[in-house]
């Protein structure tokens, strides 16, 4: 304990490749998300994980407090209030013309808590995550990150450098990049995970030469599934993994200079 200026290796997980997010509440009650899909437990300063979840979800996003944690996963929270003894979800929003791999959440407390989607919308709860109700946001840019300091006060970052804070005394104020991302932009898959087929979509706003090719886990190409000059507009593609193991896969948009990837599972 020396404010960070040494650091130990606590554990390794063999069977998790990526850790995606971790959140202690308090020195002996810590969450971690792995892989998106499995949820572990520490109750001894992150010494050793339990695995306490390994489910087909995609879990994106986690907030705690005391004994109560959530993780988002496509338009819901699963919420346990007793350290991982029992579970519930809840529906936070419904999805409109695209669906996406989860979303992201922070608590300021037990009972108070905020999601933000990535077709820019804001939604608070104010009974610990069992109802959600969708506030003014005036953007619909695609929500990255939000970060709150209590009840009423926080900020969303978005695509293009855009900040919105959030302030009781003002409307939200934005920051940072004031266009709106019409310029080029690659949505999350859906379904997903999925099994075999899913759709890809993506827009772009000038006449571009565009790519859109697929990839395994190590960085090798698997196919291309685009690969000509597009004029503008809002576009989707299938694609079918039908001769394809489970995994995770990556697919990579490319017009003129600008590149976006996602990650994507396929599970049998």
């Amino acid at each position: 304990m020396d404010n960070g200026d040494t650091w130990n290796l606590q554990e390794t997980f063999s069977q998790y490749s990526n850790i995606d997010g971790i959140e202690f509440s308090r020195d002996d009650l810590g969450w971690m998300i792995a892989n998106s899909n499995g949820l572990l437990k520490s109750t001894d300063r992150g010494k050793t994980w339990k695995v306490v979840i390994d489910s087909i979800l995609m879990f994106k996003d986690i907030a705690v407090s005391g004994d109560t944690a959530w993780f988002s996963y496509n338009n819901r929270v699963l919420r346990t209030t007793d350290a991982g003894d029992s579970w519930e979800t809840r529906k936070v929003f419904d999805f409109q013309n695209t669906l996406y791999w989860g979303f992201e959440i922070d608590f300021v407390s037990s009972e108070i808590g905020y999601a933000g989607t990535y077709d820019g919308r804001i939604f608070k709860t104010t009974d610990g995550g069992i109802i959600w109700t969708e506030e003014d946001f005036p953007s619909n840019m695609p929500i990255f990150d939000i970060d709150f300091v209590n009840s009423e006060k926080g900020w969303t970052f978005g695509e293009s450098g855009t900040i919105l804070k959030r302030d009781p005394n003002y409307d939200f104020i934005k920051t940072g990049n004031s266009s709106l991302p019409d310029e080029f932009y690659l949505y999350q898959n859906y379904p997903n995970p999925f099994n075999p087929i899913t759709t890809l979509q993506y827009t772009v706003n000038t006449k571009q030469f565009v790519t859109l090719k697929i990839y395994d886990i190590l960085g090798r190409e698997i196919t291309t599934l685009i690969n000509e000059e597009k004029p503008a507009g809002n576009y989707e593609v299938e694609f079918d993994a039908s001769n394809l193991s489970s995994g995770i896969y990556f697919y990579r948009l490319k017009a003129g200079n600008l590149v976006k990837t996602k990650k994507m599972v396929l599970l049998r």
